[in-house]
């Protein structure tokens, strides 16, 4: 498996700035560092208080719930499309019948 170059970027989220070393490219990261300080600052506007630890652990709550609603469906789409393989397999190798 080929390494993909490492990169030092900031990103700001939240007010806070963090330094991070990824393979990603600067544009994933800023879109990824964007999505999460606007859930961020939507979920502190909805609360009373908004204390950054519970608004983080909300918001990485908040996008692990769609992770795991993601993966669902890409497996529950794979066993579908494996079954119609199969289903398209079994098919194409029954015997036809020819009529006269």
């Amino acid at each position: 498996m080929m390494e993909r170059d490492t990169h030092k970027y900031t990103v700001e989220v939240f007010g806070e700035h963090y330094q991070l070393v990824s393979d990603e490219t600067h544009e994933h990261l800023a879109q990824v560092s964007a999505r999460v300080d606007t859930l961020m600052r939507d979920i502190a506007r909805k609360m009373d208080s908004a204390e950054v630890k519970k608004v983080a652990v909300l918001a990485a709550l908040q996008l692990a719930s769609a992770l795991v609603y993601f993966e669902r469906e890409k497996d529950k789409r794979a066993r579908e499309s494996q079954e119609l393989r199969a289903r398209i397999d079994e098919a194409l190798s029954a015997p036809t019948s020819q009529q006269p």
